[in-house]
Formats: structure tokens, C-alpha cells, sequence
């Protein structure tokens, strides 16, 4: 979601290969984050895909006034976004958000942290589902541009752009 992940030398020599193999990928990637993120009333600032780095990030908001499920849901919807598109890839940054939803679940026990990632799943699907065409509109700018403001964002969303 935020760019602030610490890579190694080699992760960072895959991520860029990969974001250049995978720009499609990369730009659901971090369209779900920031739809999702409007969609649970966080603002986003800022959504980018990089090819000298690690492969995008969405700027948005501190999620903690979140509840436990809607900030799963946050997490996963990169990757669920990922789905939408036409090319499939296992980027870095699931990986990354796969890392962050461990930590986000630790101390629960083995059922709860089931139960709250199939409620955070469901989330994210039903609202990427339900603004699946500004997903995808999102995605083409980023492809096409490498990064949307957060006022472009919001334009989008609310069907202005």
C-alpha cells in the first residue's frame, strides 16, 4: 500500500523486472488498494506504479479508526484486484501485503484469524466488484500515465473523469 517497504538489493532487481513484465498487474494492484480504501472512507493522496522500484504504491490515510475486518479487506484488495486483469503474476507487493495481514492477525487465534480474512476477503471482492469499470479505469490511467493524484482519484469515483 505504502511505499515505505525495505527490500533487498535482489528483491529489488525482481520487483522492477516484474513490473515491467507485469504493468497491468501492477496497476490493479494498487487500483483495489485505492478503491477500496475510497470505498471504506479513507483518503487516498497519491496511486502510482514505478518501474525503477518496487512496483507502485497507493498513498492513503492511517486505516486504524478501521475495524479488523475492513483493514484485511484493505490489505488483500491489491490482490484481489489482480485478478481483474488480464495478466496474472504473483508481484512482490502480494507478497508484502500477504506479510502486513500476518502481522495485522497475530495474537488471534487460528479460527478467528479464518474467520476474519474470509469476512475481509468477501470486502474487498464485493466492493471492487461493485466498481469493477473505475477499477479498470484507474488501471489504464496508471498504465498510461504511472501515477493519478488523489483529486484525479476522486474524480473517478464519483464519475466526474
Amino acid at each position: 500500500m505504502d511505499g515505505e517497504r525495505q527490500l533487498l538489493p535482489a528483491q529489488r532487481q525482481r520487483a522492477l523486472i516484474v513490473a515491467k513484465q507485469y504493468p497491468e498487474a501492477t496497476a490493479y494492484h494498487e487500483a483495489g488498494h485505492a478503491v477500496v480504501a475510497c470505498r471504506l472512507v479513507l483518503k487516498v493522496a497519491r496511486i502510482h506504479i514505478d518501474e525503477h522500484g518496487e512496483g507502485g504504491g497507493t498513498e492513503i490515510e492511517c486505516a486504524d479508526g478501521l475495524t479488523i475486518v475492513e483493514q484485511v479487506a484493505l490489505r488483500v484488495a491489491g490482490m484481489e484486484a489482480e485478478n481483474m486483469s488480464k495478466q496474472k503474476s504473483m508481484l512482490l507487493l502480494s507478497q508484502d501485503d500477504r506479510k502486513r495481514l500476518v502481522i495485522l492477525l497475530s495474537g488471534h487465534s487460528d479460527e478467528c484469524r479464518e474467520e476474519i480474512c474470509e469476512k475481509g476477503f468477501a470486502l474487498a471482492r464485493k466492493l471492487l466488484d461493485d466498481h469493477k469499470d473505475k477499477v479498470k479505469r484507474i488501471a489504464e490511467d496508471l498504465i498510461k500515465h504511472g501515477q493519478l493524484s488523489g483529486g484525479d482519484f476522486a474524480l473517478i469515483m464519483r464519475g466526474h473523469y
